[in-house]
């Protein structure tokens, strides 16, 4: 993120869309969990900062950096990754008005780079398994969008998910988000703006593709959004809002509004979950020091520090990192102790137990 907000943009920029990968809560559950998602979102960015690049200087190692960063991403999510590469690909050239000809041959070179990475494990894998690998592989890249493959699974129709979770994955900073992204003249922003367009291309389609999915709407299913916003949110934010005295207010009284809302929902899940708490008093009290916290620390930058946020975000990285180190510490501690965090511990492990030997090593 700083690499390419640098080259597309500013140094301003690279420093405060690196500090918010660093500090957002999305960034931060996404790095800590193991998936599939989080390397190929990386490889999917690195992907269409490359070929950008390419598109803009015409250097054909560009084009190759970003034709090895897709096929080695493809190896994580292999229809997604070819997928939204194929649609960047497509948006791109209409953006930078190249031939069709030239935009074909791109795509067939994207087809190929994912081609020869997978080629070698799925012939190994057809070899093994036959049919029933094909059966699995074809539903697994083109069905699961309908629904889930548990037998009991349901088409879900909560179309609205990912919205939510993008606004949740961007907290502490959601609301300089909405401040920034919704606003008057935005649209004339992005238009006049060749690299605003290139990111929207970015994680637009994901966005929306993803959200007209039937399948469980979960959190890292929308993983790859993520570098592109923050890395507009942080060059908006340096070039045209944070310097405005009504954008600051607006963002601090918004933030202030989330604290109330997320008071009253925890109060509410204290409740719900009486039994749970009574278990851990003390994760309990670590979720909202984590919380509160942080977006008390994104009030007083927005509101009060703006200029260093604008300029030297990178002295506020310790705030957050002392919050964060806090919180796991707690999570860490409790996963050995409380009923509800020990089934989820036992339950790995006991997968892990029970697995063929063969399959371990």
């Amino acid at each position: 993120m700083y690499y390419f907000s640098l080259k597309f943009f500013n140094q301003k920029t690279a420093k405060l869309s690196a500090f918010l990968g660093t500090s957002t809560i999305a960034f931060v559950y996404l790095t800590r969990t193991p998936m599939y998602d989080w390397p190929a979102t990386i490889l999917y960015f690195s992907f269409c900062g490359f070929y950008m690049l390419y598109l803009k200087e015409t250097k054909q190692s560009q084009l190759l950096i970003a034709l090895l960063s897709i096929g080695i991403g493809s190896m994580s999510r292999f229809s997604i990754c070819l997928g939204l590469a194929g649609f960047f690909i497509i948006l791109s050239n209409l953006i930078q008005k190249r031939s069709f000809f030239l935009m074909i041959r791109d795509g067939i070179l994207l087809m190929t780079s994912v081609s020869l990475f997978n080629i070698p494990w799925l012939l190994l894998q057809l070899k093994t398994d036959g049919a029933h690998f094909i059966k699995t592989f074809l539903y697994d890249n083109t069905g699961r969008y309908i629904k889930s493959t548990r037998p009991d699974s349901k088409i879900r129709k909560d179309f609205y998910g990912f919205s939510i979770y993008i606004l949740l994955g961007l907290l502490p900073y959601t609301f300089a988000f909405i401040g920034s992204f919704f606003q008057k003249g935005i649209i004339k922003r992005f238009k006049e703006n060749k690299n605003y367009l290139f990111m929207l291309s970015g994680f637009l389609p994901c966005f929306l593709l993803f959200s007209f999915s039937g399948h469980t709407k979960l959190a890292r299913y929308i993983a790859y959004v993520f570098p592109f916003i923050l890395v507009l949110l942080a060059d908006m934010m340096t070039r045209f809002d944070l310097a405005k005295e009504s954008y600051r207010k607006k963002c601090g009284k918004m933030t202030l509004f989330t604290i109330i809302i997320l008071t009253l929902l925890l109060v509410q899940q204290t409740f719900q979950f009486k039994e749970e708490v009574g278990q851990s008093l003390l994760f309990v009290a670590g979720v909202i020091f984590m919380l509160f916290s942080l977006l008390w620390l994104a009030y007083y930058t927005v509101t009060k520090k703006y200029t260093l946020l604008k300029n030297n975000p990178e002295k506020l990285i310790w705030a957050n990192t002392l919050i964060y180190v806090i919180f796991f510490s707690i999570l860490t501690i409790e996963s050995l102790q409380a009923d509800f965090l020990l089934w989820v511990r036992n339950g790995i492990e006991s997968c892990l137990t029970n697995m063929p030997l063969d399959i371990l090593k």
